[in-house]
């Protein structure tokens, strides 16, 4: 068998675990900087340390364009980054501040029905009808136990 075979998974699983860990870390430097501060740490942090494994790895931190990537390419990557790190993030922490990191990583779990839905619209993905029963089970939970942290009769 292979050693690798559950690779991905373990990573996913690794990647659920750090991202809990930034969650309350997160909620704890909200209390004191506003979210678009702590969004611009975090931001640039990234950036740097995005950086410094391009250049260990002797990768070039910018593609020239025409090469690997087209301007579309980059105009994409922009956008993304605009909505995901920008606005999404901001959106995020600020949550994390009214409602703490129980009930936000609860209720930000339902960004996978989104995911989903927009992987069908713009990439043609599908899902098979155990996988749509998958979902409609996690979504329930969510929302019940959503109610429930909130003490709402269900």
């Amino acid at each position: 068998m292979n050693a690798f075979l559950y690779t991905g998974e373990i990573l996913s699983l690794l990647s659920a675990v750090f991202w809990a860990l930034a969650v309350v870390f997160l909620k704890r430097v909200g209390e004191k900087i506003h979210p678009i501060g702590v969004n611009l740490f975090k931001n640039c942090l990234g950036a740097i340390f995005l950086a410094i494994t391009l250049l260990v790895l002797g990768e070039p931190l910018l593609y020239p364009i025409g090469g690997i990537f087209t301007n579309e390419d980059y105009l994409r990557m922009i956008v993304s980054g605009i909505i995901g790190m920008g606005i999404a993030d901001i959106i995020f922490l600020h949550s994390l501040n009214i409602i703490g990191a129980g009930i936000t990583a609860l209720v930000d779990t339902v960004y996978s029905p989104f995911v989903i839905f927009f992987a069908y619209i713009f990439l043609g993905e599908h899902l098979s009808p155990i996988q749509f029963a998958g979902g409609g089970i996690i979504i329930g939970a969510i929302i019940y136990a959503s109610l429930k942290l909130q003490n709402i009769p269900v």
